[in-house]
C-alpha cells in the first residue's frame, strides 16, 4: 500500500464519517474522495524521494548518497 493509497483510505474514512452525520451531500464527498489521490500524490513523492533507499531498490536517491558519504570509513592520516 502506497502513500497515496493511504491517505486516500484516512480522507474516506472522515467523509465517510461526514456523510453518517449529514454534513456533507454524497456529491461533494465523492467529488473530494475523487481528488483526494492527486491532493496527496506530491506528498507521496517527496516521501519517497526523502527516504533511503535499500539495496536492490529501483531508485538510487541523494539521500542514499549521503548516508555512504556519512558512514564511510575514515582515511587514516586525514581529518573530517
Amino acid at each position: 500500500m502506497n502513500y497515496s493509497e493511504k491517505s486516500t483510505a484516512l480522507v474516506a474514512v472522515a467523509l465517510g464519517r461526514y456523510l453518517v452525520y449529514d454534513r456533507i451531500s454524497f456529491e461533494q464527498a465523492f467529488f473530494l474522495l475523487l481528488l483526494a489521490p492527486e491532493f496527496y500524490l506530491p506528498c507521496g513523492c517527496w516521501v519517497a524521494s526523502s527516504m533511503p533507499a535499500w539495496p536492490g531498490s529501483p531508485l538510487p536517491t541523494a539521500s542514499l548518497r549521503f548516508w555512504k558519504h556519512l558512514y564511510r570509513k575514515p582515511v587514516p592520516g586525514r581529518r573530517r
